[in-house]
Formats: structure tokens, sequence, C-alpha cells
């Protein structure tokens, strides 16, 4: 037999038992809503799918709760333990490079999903050849749907085609989040979470969605979001350095799409999603319970410089932008701004507004204490 003929033969050996989606879970401290996860996710009716589920170094019970399911699904289930605390960016990577899926999903160990999620998404990316499909998620109170198996989504599927480059509001409308959407593995290739930052989502998602071009939405709600006291977005709620982690982001995104050789279209859109994404993170600033003069000073500090690297917060390149984001600008307009001449000053201003931040979480902390 020709050589060829043989290399062919074991491409398509190997193309066939490769799984069609890897789920990826990171999990710490779970054991109060695993159960329900695991569940919803190793009782998909998609066949062929593998769950890499890393344990983040928990302290109480999900290893075993792990361990219990890798044994009730040997085939699908392979469980990682970590030796000490990565944080789920650092997990997700790692579940990146154990995936072998045709195409990644990702899933909260605290969420659920329907139970056609992955069939519905996969079979659609197939028969349309795109690389991404998105879908919808919906928030659920911390004590819904606890220890007990859901089915659901049964019911007609509205199907949209999206051409991110044609529609920019729907660009923008997008959800940042990866857990209601799968991406075909080619297209992620070596793209990596940000690790030890928040907003990490927004990084990873909104890339991907421009390199990818258009995508395929499921307009129904098969991912279940648990709101849960003491998440990251809750910790917003307060004065946190780790507000500023967006900026990192950003600048992440931008690395991106220079790697990806981005063209005038994507960088645009790009450009502009970069501005929304701190802009919000001033609209978190504005909701703090905090004295009013150290708040504007606050976001007068942050927009300054978010606006060293970014340019005007409120000069966007397309007018679905400037329409959507208009409530933002005018709060960025409203605490304004000064000009940082140089790198020596921006580093000062910087400095200035971490230690402020700082000290409004810590006097939070001590009222908090006192009540």
């Amino acid at each position: 037999i020709p050589r060829e003929e043989i290399e062919n033969l074991f491409s398509t050996l190997f193309l066939f038992v490769l799984p069609k989606v890897s789920v990826i879970i990171p999990c710490h401290n779970s054991e109060k809503f695993l159960s329900t996860c695991l569940n919803s996710v190793c009782r998909q009716t998609l066949e062929d799918i593998e769950v890499l589920a890393i344990d983040d170094h928990s302290t109480d019970h999900t290893i075993d709760i792990l361990k219990r399911y890798e044994k009730e699904f040997p085939k699908m289930m392979r469980v990682y333990s970590l030796e000490e605390t990565t944080g789920v960016s650092a997990t997700r990577n790692l579940g990146l490079e154990k995936a072998d899926g045709e195409f990644i999903g990702f899933v909260d160990s605290d969420d659920l999903i329907s139970i056609n999620m992955y069939h519905d998404f996969y079979c659609l990316a197939k028969q349309t050849g795109v690389s991404i499909v998105t879908g919808c998620c919906i928030p659920i109170k911390e004590e819904d749907y606890n220890n007990h198996y859901i089915h659901f989504a049964d019911y007609t599927k509205e199907k949209e085609y999206t051409n991110y480059l044609q529609d920019p509001e729907i660009y923008f409308r997008e959800s940042p989040a990866v857990w209601d959407k799968i991406f075909f593995h080619d297209l992620i290739g070596n793209t990596k979470f940000l690790e030890g930052r928040i907003f990490e989502d927004s990084g990873f998602t909104y890339p991907l969605l421009l390199k990818a071009k258009v995508a395929y939405k499921i307009a129904r709600g098969d991912y279940l979001y648990r709101q849960r006291v003491g998440s990251v977005t809750k910790e917003l709620d307060d004065p946190t350095e780790k507000i500023f982690d967006m900026l990192a982001v950003t600048e992440d995104m931008k690395k991106f799409a220079q790697e990806n050789h981005f063209n005038e279209v994507q960088t645009k859109l790009l450009e502009d999603v970069i501005k929304e994404r701190l802009l919000i993170t001033v609209a978190h600033m504005n909701d703090w319970e905090i004295p009013k003069e150290k708040k504007r000073k606050l976001i007068r500090n942050a927009i300054s410089i978010y606006e060293y690297y970014n340019g005007k917060l409120n000069e966007f390149k397309t007018y679905e932008a400037k329409y959507l984001y208009f409530q933002l600008t005018a709060l960025a307009k409203k605490n304004g701004s000064k000009k940082i001449n140089s790198l020596e000053e921006k580093e000062a201003l910087q400095q200035e507004t971490l230690k402020l931040v700082k000290s409004l979480s810590t006097s939070r902390d001590s009222n908090k204490k006192n009540v």
C-alpha cells in the first residue's frame, strides 16, 4: 500500500475517534452544586463528548464527587487535581491543553445546561460550517435546581446567522461569557485565558468572535447561570483593585489582534468593544457607595489612565457603538479626565489611584465589622 494512502487512513481513523466536544469544567469548593452540574453535562444527548474536570485544590468534598462521576462515566470523564489553587483562567487553560475535542465548551461547576445543548450546538456547527455557535444564559437564584437532574430545552429552536463584520450591533450585544458557546478547536489554536485576572471571558470571547467573523446563534436559554453570594460579579459591588484587571485584559486583546493580523474592520470593532469594556468598569465605580469627592477623583483618574492607552473613550469608530454606549460615554464625560503626557506621569497616577481604591476598600471592611 502506498505510504500516502496509509497516512490518509490513519488520519481518517484519528479523526473518527476524536470527541465531538470537549467540555472543560473548573472546580473549586463546588460540592454544594457539583452533582447537579455534572448530571446535566454527563447525560447529554450528544454522543462522543469528553468532560475535563479540573479540581483547583478544593478543601471540601469536590474531588470525591468528581472521582465518583469519573468512575460512573469512565469513557467520558477525566479528572485532574491541582496541588495548589491557580484560579479559573489557569484551570481552563489546563483543560485546553488536555482537550482532544473537535469543539470546545465551558461550564462552571455551580451552573447547569440543557440536556440537548451540545447536540444541537454541534449539529448546527457541522451543518453550517461555522466555527462558533452561541446560545443564551438564564440567571437563576442560588438555591434553584439543586441536587436533582434537569431536563429542559426540548422546544422549538430559533437559529440566527450572524456576520459580525457586517452587523456590529450584534457583535457588541454578544455576551462575553464562554459558557453558552462552543468554539472550533482549531479556531482557538494557542489562545489562552489571561491568568490571575478577572474579566478573563471578555479577553477570550470578543477577539475569537472577530477571528471567526461569522457564527450561528440558537436563541433559547440552554445555560443556567447560578447567581451566588460572594461571586466575582458581586465582589465588584464594593471598592476593589481587581476592577483594573480589565485594562490588562484589553491590552491582551490588542496583542491577539496583532498576532492574528486583524484587518481594518476587525480592528475597528475590537477597539470599540475595548472602550465599552473599560467604560463598564467606570460604571461599576460609579455604583460604589463611597464619598462623592473620592468617587469623582477615582473615576477621573481611571478614565485618564484608560485614555492614555486607548484614546478618548467617547470617540468610537462605529455608529452602532456610539448609539449603544451613549449612557456610558455620558458618565465618562460627566466626570472628565486629564491628559497624561508621559509614562512616568501615568505610573504615578496609577499608583495614586490604586492606593485610593485600597484605602476605600479597607474603610468599607472596617465599617462592615463595626455593624
